[in-house]
């Protein structure tokens, strides 16, 4: 019995030490006053895909190889992960490890990428050619002002932001995207979960912000690798150029099976307020949607559609659809034409306001908290004393 209850006390000391180790960051908590978004407006458009060339890269931004002695579930090493893409003929893959940048991708010219998080919520970001990773982190609950600061602290002159799997476990939710700033990308599509939802809805909100897929892979099997890849507008395989591709929208991504492409956009115009887009063969179907997520055409054994864009519509994007029996199907995810005032839709990094008082009321709430289970941890020690006493 006295047994027991020595374990018992020994096992709520380690948490509560525990509970108190992982509240410690929370003190560097920045309490932001947020300005919410509003939809994209204006009487021109931006078309990413205005001047597309003949040229398209294959490319995978998000893989894991092993690491921390399979503590990450990556089961295979760098050179195993890297050839199966290789067979796979894909232009780029690059190994996303958690809070590392791999030797492997420093050596070749495999774009530099890493996921940032360690957190309970997987509020996890890929972080695209920095030069060092960073371990900081919320570990258990993020609010909405942590997740922008945690961006904020990722976000630097030469990198770029992709929110990863935004809609996997509590990463992120629909609220969020009308706060949200300094981030580029959102990993739309992944073997491990799709987050179309929120990427309309940071549209709605009028967020530049481009889709990207990913395989999310931790393995070589055929279910984990090509299965969702990246189609990029050129034939240079450059840092500085896939860079600007991804953050002009010059891309699409898909998902399909072993990374083959049974469609490729040809082109996609606007002119004054009409849609015209056109595939390289027939799809099953061709979807147009708009604000909330909104079907606003559709059209069924064709490889072109046209749309003249409602004055309601503030973004257009399109996904085309095929089916075959050896691959079940293959789908093709644009990015949004936006309705803009000017053509330059690239933001700076927006600088926020810090709420001193609510940062401070914060902080004391937290310490209240610590303060708590310090007292529990002094409780526990007399109790656990006494058992060893008897």
């Amino acid at each position: 019995m006295y047994k027991l209850k020595r374990i018992l006390y020994a096992t709520i000391l380690i948490s509560l030490g525990l509970a108190l180790l992982a509240s410690l960051p929370y003190y560097h908590t920045k309490i932001y006053h947020f300005n919410k978004s509003e939809p994209f407006s204006g009487d021109q458009f931006y078309n990413p895909y205005s001047n597309l060339s003949n040229s398209w890269l294959k490319a995978n931004f998000h893989a894991h190889s092993k690491l921390f002695l399979g503590l990450t579930n990556g089961e295979n090493t760098e050179d195993e992960m890297k050839k199966k893409y290789q067979s796979l003929n894909f232009d780029i893959a690059s190994l996303s490890n958690y809070n590392s940048i791999t030797e492997e991708s420093r050596k070749d010219s495999s774009f530099t990428v890493y996921e940032h998080g360690m957190n309970l919520g997987f509020t996890h970001q890929l972080v695209f050619n920095s030069d060092k990773s960073t371990y900081f982190d919320f570990p258990l609950f993020q609010n909405l002002s942590q997740k922008q600061m945690t961006i904020n602290e990722l976000k630097d002159s030469g990198s770029l932001i992709a929110l990863a799997h935004p809609d996997f476990k509590w990463g992120y939710n629909l609220e969020d995207y009308n706060y949200l700033k300094n981030y580029d990308l959102m990993e739309v599509v992944s073997v491990r979960k799709k987050s179309l939802n929120h990427w309309d809805a940071a549209l709605s909100a009028g967020k530049v912000v481009w889709g990207i897929g990913n395989d999310d892979s931790h393995d070589t099997t055929d279910s984990h690798c090509g299965v969702v890849w990246n189609k990029i507008n050129t034939n240079d395989i450059n840092n500085d150029t896939i860079l600007r591709r991804l953050q002009m929208g010059t891309s699409y991504f898909v998902k399909g099976w072993q990374g083959i492409d049974m469609l490729e956009l040809k082109e996609m115009k606007v002119s004054n307020d009409t849609l015209k887009l056109l595939l390289s063969s027939e799809a099953d179907s061709i979807t147009l949607i708009s604000d909330s997520g909104k079907t606003v055409k559709t059209a069924t054994n064709s490889s072109s559609i046209e749309y003249i864009i409602d004055s309601t519509n503030t973004y257009v994007r399109a996904e085309a659809f095929i089916s075959r029996p050896w691959n079940t199907y293959t789908k093709l995810y644009f990015n949004p034409v936006i309705r803009v005032d000017s053509n330059n839709i690239l933001e700076e990094k927006v600088q926020f306001k810090v709420d001193v008082l609510n940062t401070f009321l914060y902080c004391l709430l937290l310490l209240l908290v610590d303060a708590m289970l310090i007292a529990l941890m002094v409780l526990v020690i007399k109790k656990w004393k006494r058992t060893l006493n008897t």
